[in-house]
């Protein structure tokens, strides 16, 4: 049988300071940062959930961000190749508070 063996949605916010990557960390559950020592910033990750659309909107609208500083990151883990894989209805939910841009990583083990 052709199934993906999973799909993880994360929302990612792609230029945060020090000092906002301390807050995501506290404030959203689950939420991890990856530091990005070229550039002195961090990319902030969220498991994209029900429970954790009105943090991360929350999160968003607080610390002032804009669409080119956050996007939504689809991975695929794909068991055949060839196979279609429904994305998650929560990300339609969360592209009608926050309009940013998608990304898709395709991976097979």
């Amino acid at each position: 049988m052709n199934v993906a063996s999973s799909v993880q949605v994360m929302f990612r916010f792609l230029s945060l300071n020090r000092m906002q990557s301390f807050t995501l960390n506290k404030e959203l559950m689950d939420a991890y940062c990856i530091e990005v020592e070229e550039k002195k910033q961090y990319i902030g990750m969220v498991p994209l959930t029900p429970m954790s659309l009105n943090d991360i909107i929350d999160f968003y609208i607080k610390q002032q961000l804009t669409l080119d500083d956050c996007d939504i990151s689809i991975m695929v883990n794909m068991e055949k190749v060839n196979v279609s894989q429904p994305i998650p209805k929560i990300v339609s939910d969360m592209l009608k508070h926050i309009e940013c841009s998608m990304s898709v990583v395709l991976t097979q083990d």
